[in-house]
């Protein structure tokens, strides 16, 4: 598997993420073109974006904000292995998918943090 940091935002990148992006480009582009979050290509066909955030009791957290793609396993365990030798503490991973959910709980040992409901009233 190869696993590689992307400095900068690409056409390609924004191609195979355009489900997870849901209208979201600007934003991630904007992110990761900053060094806010991070761009990553998983072999080459999948790729994801990454964030180092600061939680409430101010432990650092690894957010996987976007996937799109195979090799989801593979990336996982590159990130476990990179946060291990880090100050981060966490691995927070957002998905709509409860699917993805369970199988992150039994593959890993993941746990259920939180659910988010939405209703659009415009």
């Amino acid at each position: 598997m190869n696993i590689n940091k992307i400095p900068t935002w690409t056409d390609e990148a924004e191609r195979a993420l355009n489900i997870a992006l849901q209208g979201c480009e600007q934003l991630y582009q904007r992110q990761v073109d900053t060094g806010t979050a991070e761009l990553w290509q998983i072999d080459n066909h999948s790729f994801a974006v990454t964030r180092i955030e600061s939680n409430q009791y101010e432990q650092l957290e690894m957010v996987v904000c976007l996937y799109q793609g195979k090799g989801l396993n593979s990336f996982v365990k590159h990130l476990i292995e990179r946060v291990m030798s880090s100050d981060i503490s966490i691995i927070r991973f957002h998905t709509q998918s409860a699917g993805l959910g369970r199988w992150m709980v039994n593959q890993f040992g993941f746990s259920e943090a939180e659910r988010v409901y939405k209703l659009q009233v415009h």
